[in-house]
């Protein structure tokens, strides 16, 4: 009996080692199977909006009810809103992670074009202003729209960010925000080093370039409003299957406005302005636009805010119940990745 507790105990350590999850078989007392699980990265981009402390707070709720801990991109000027400071720092006591998703997510910021000089004082100005606001180290980013250039990751670096999950690697994006850009589709599928000329390729930056998960179809919240929950659940399912075989992790990226209970139905021209209510939608859809590009994409999302609630709590909890899937926080997942205990490349 102690020689089978002391291999079980050796089993045990292998396990957890090896990122596996070690649960008794219904075959005998006492067996063990060995589970091994993927790591997934549950991030949130928050964007500016009109019930954003409500909305976080439902979101909070349903993660802590889940038992998921996220990872939360936030834009830093958001930080100027009164009151909102608060329900930063219950996510940063709950476990979360806060990260940066741009200076201000919107014109004049735009991590495609903008210099570098430019970029560098926009980074550390944010990373500034959330860490004196929350008392928090920053040390990851999205950029907003997932649009940035061999600059954004210089300047990343030089102002001390440790990892960017912006690349939607092996994504086909044709009607997507980045319209034509097949460099998705050879970068690297796993974390990497990238290259200081070309954020889609390895290169030798300290900094972490760690991929949205995606395969053509990136894995994001809008995927279950288009493509329905049966197809979500397969995609992830296949996902995670490759994840546990190589060895690296998943990222999924949802919004927080997506857990709020609510019985609003959005209007057909929502995501187009308030020009299309007047005169209609027409050319327009067919017509790439700045960082939204083919706005005929919209029509395809759902709009009634029930279902995207009902629905995002469906694919979240499929997820949760898995027993081969660990939520991690980017900070987390980096510390396994450079202590071994995650896969380099």
């Amino acid at each position: 009996m102690a020689a089978s507790g002391l291999q079980g105990r050796r089993l045990h350590a292998r396990a957890l080692a090896a990122g596996q999850l070690l649960r008794g078989d219904h075959y005998g007392e006492g067996r063990q199977v060995s589970v091994r699980r993927a790591l997934f990265l549950f991030t949130l981009d928050i964007h500016g909006r009109s019930n954003l402390v409500a909305e976080l707070a439902a979101c909070l709720d349903e993660l802590a009810h889940i038992g998921i801990r996220g990872t939360f991109f936030l834009p830093a000027t958001l930080l100027n809103e009164s009151g909102i400071t608060a329900i930063f720092k219950r996510l940063v006591d709950e476990g979360h992670q806060l990260a940066c998703h741009g200076l201000l997510h919107r014109e004049p910021e735009n991590f495609a074009s903008d210099p570098l000089e430019v970029q560098i004082r926009n980074l550390k100005q944010a990373k500034a202003m959330i860490e004196a606001a929350i008392d928090v180290e920053v040390t990851a980013f999205r950029a907003p729209s997932f649009i940035l250039s061999a600059e954004t990751i210089v300047a990343l670096e030089a102002c001390g960010y440790k990892a960017d999950v912006s690349v939607n690697s092996q994504r086909l994006s044709l009607i997507s925000s980045q319209v034509g850009n097949f460099r998705w589709l050879t970068a690297p599928r796993w974390p990497y080093h990238p290259s200081r000329s070309n954020p889609y390729a390895r290169g030798d930056l300290k900094l972490w370039e760690i991929p949205v998960t995606a395969f053509v179809l990136p894995f994001i919240s809008t995927m279950h409003q288009a493509l329905g929950l049966r197809f979500t659940r397969l995609f992830a399912g296949a996902m995670i299957q490759e994840a546990k075989a190589l060895n690296h992790p998943i990222v999924y990226m949802a919004h927080p406005e997506e857990f709020y209970p609510s019985d609003y139905v959005r209007p057909r021209t929502y995501h187009f302005g308030r020009s299309a209510e007047t005169e209609g939608l027409g050319w327009r859809l067919f017509v790439p636009k700045g960082n939204a590009g083919f706005r005929i994409r919209w029509l395809l999302y759902e709009r009634d805010e029930h279902k995207i609630h009902r629905d995002t709590m469906e694919v979240v909890r499929f997820l949760a119940k898995r027993r081969d899937v660990e939520f991690v926080t980017v900070d987390e997942y980096l510390t396994r990745l450079e202590g071994g205990m995650a896969s380099r490349q």
